[in-house]
């Protein structure tokens, strides 16, 4: 794992206290792991639970300050596998989310703000397929997908559209687009989704031709590989071809867009670091950052020139992760 950066993390621990409570109780109204829902509430108590204890016996990998109200320690973020997302040590990201209600600022009077990239990973893949006038229309701040709802049947929603270019782009199969349109509600048959992708794959050559591409590249030179962000110019490999399962076209595709995307992220938390010395933590596209409140307009200013050519999602500010992450 390559490490990116370190941060100062800091626990609320009498509102964690509480909320362990909280997720003990609402999982023994059940208190069951037979079902779906119940191993769901185990997992979100007995995860933090156990955090929590590592935090009162001081057995976090690195050195914390920790008294009845507060614990303040360094997390690492480092890449893992081929996505280059960033991934903390100890782990703070990954836990339940009512887990963030307690990470607060390092400074008291600070707040978080936090921020993702709208529609990144299509944007992105847009650019890489020369697709112009989709990435004009995102940057005059329309919606990247409904630039085009033309393709599809007239009356169409937008979650059709958004899924069905999403599973083009990653060279899905029609019956997991038809599945993952029918979680969202719509009943639509593989046949039905076998048609949309279809017409996609037609009416979009220019997407048709990269993703041939991108999956020939990585065949000819045996791995998976991506754009250091945006730059074409010399690809980065992030994956060899496991010998066991083989080559897997879909893997290609998606290691070249977001391996990319996470690449670029890691760009801009460097940046980001530069400017604070509090709490600086990615999930992915998205980015917690501590700030004084005093620099809201600032920061919001800086940020949108720091992440062109992407546009900011809702930037909200809070005294908590989970409040910030709205």
């Amino acid at each position: 794992m390559e490490q990116i950066h370190k941060t100062r993390v800091r626990i609320d621990l009498q509102g964690l206290r509480k909320t362990i409570e909280e997720l003990k109780v609402d999982y023994e109204l059940l208190n069951t792991r037979d079902t779906s829902e119940g191993r769901s509430r185990f997992s979100r108590w007995n995860n933090i639970s156990k955090f929590y204890d590592r935090i009162s016996e001081n057995s976090l990998p690195f050195e914390s300050l920790t008294d009845d109200k507060y614990s303040e320690f360094e997390v690492t973020g480092s890449v893992s596998g081929s996505s280059a997302r960033v991934y903390y040590t100890p782990s703070i990201t990954s836990l339940a989310k009512p887990f963030r209600k307690h990470i607060i600022p390092t400074k008291d009077g600070n707040v978080f703000a936090f921020f993702d990239l709208k529609a990144a990973e299509f944007f992105m893949n847009c650019v890489f397929c020369g697709e112009v006038e989709a990435v004009n229309a995102y940057q005059r701040g329309e919606d990247i997908y409904m630039h085009y709802s033309s393709l599809f049947p007239e009356g169409s929603p937008r979650s059709i559209i958004k899924e069905t270019l999403i599973a083009n782009m990653y060279g899905l199969t029609p019956y997991t687009l038809s599945k993952r349109l029918c979680s969202l509600g719509f009943d639509v048959t593989e046949s039905v989704a076998t048609r949309l992708l279809e017409d996609i794959d037609r009416k979009l050559p220019s997407m048709t031709i990269k993703r041939i591409q991108i999956i020939g590249n990585a065949r000819r030179r045996n791995g998976y590989y991506c754009p250091n962000g945006f730059d074409q110019k010399d690809l980065i490999r992030v994956a060899d071809i496991d010998s066991k399962k083989g080559f897997i076209p879909n893997l290609a595709l998606s290691c070249y867009v977001q391996s990319a995307l996470g690449r670029w992220m890691q760009s801009l938390i460097s940046k980001v670091e530069e400017r604070t010395t509090g709490t600086v933590l990615s999930v992915f596209d998205s980015l917690l950052v501590e700030i004084q409140p005093e620099s809201k307009a600032r920061y919001s200013s800086w940020i949108a020139n720091q992440i062109s050519p992407f546009r900011c999602g809702d930037l909200k500010f809070a005294s908590t992760f989970f409040d910030a992450q709205g």
